[in-house]
């Protein structure tokens, strides 16, 4: 099972860096990997609608409306904290806009499909784990090893665990039926 140590060893380990015991000792590793690990969390799980952090909430209308554009605005899920808004009342179709923690749109109720931020390592997917060490490795190395070859070595395995990761989580469960449009309906003609 994941921590966040073994993920930071992870990272170390591809670095020839030496390895932590605890993300708040006072070396230079531990203190590298305690700055650089939460964002680097964040950032992985905002870039694929991951299976592990997928949620929903069902938001509540705020009672000013945005000052033009939309009729309605909410703001977004702080508990579990919403990282991307992926869709609202289950249509990818809905139009709405995300601005700093606000969401608007002119549905009056907004059923939301989000990506959440992680908190327990316990959740995250296997594959999961290994972007985000491939990911803190490749933040890490010029910190870590001034090297800018390292860098580049540990970029390319990033980009391929997440690549594999992406293709695998996005086959688990049934395909997102796709509705049609009448521009949609012109160009099959």
């Amino acid at each position: 099972m994941a921590s966040f140590v073994s993920i930071c060893n992870m990272a170390l380990s591809e670095l020839g860096a030496t390895r932590i015991t605890d993300l708040g000792l006072a070396n230079k590793n531990s203190q590298l990997c305690a700055e650089f690990l939460p964002p680097t969390i964040d950032q992985v799980l905002r870039c694929h609608p991951w299976n592990c952090a997928f949620a929903r909430a069902s938001l509540a209308v705020l009672s000013t409306a945005p000052a033009f554009g939309f009729a309605y605005q909410y703001t977004l899920p702080a508990a579990p904290y919403c990282l991307r808004a992926l869709r609202i009342n289950e249509d990818a179709g809905n139009v709405f806009k995300v601005e700093g923690r606000k969401l608007l749109t002119d549905h009056a109720s907004v059923d939301l499909e989000f990506i959440k931020r992680i908190v327990n390592p316990a959740e995250f997917d296997s594959l999961l784990v290994a972007v985000i060490a491939a990911k803190l490795a490749h933040c890490l190395a010029y910190p870590i090893t001034q090297s800018s070859a390292i860098r580049d070595r540990v970029e390319k395995k990033y980009i391929a665990a997440l690549g594999e990761a992406r293709s695998v989580d996005s086959q688990e469960g049934s395909p997102d039926v796709l509705s049609t449009s009448t521009w949609l309906d012109a160009r099959l003609v």
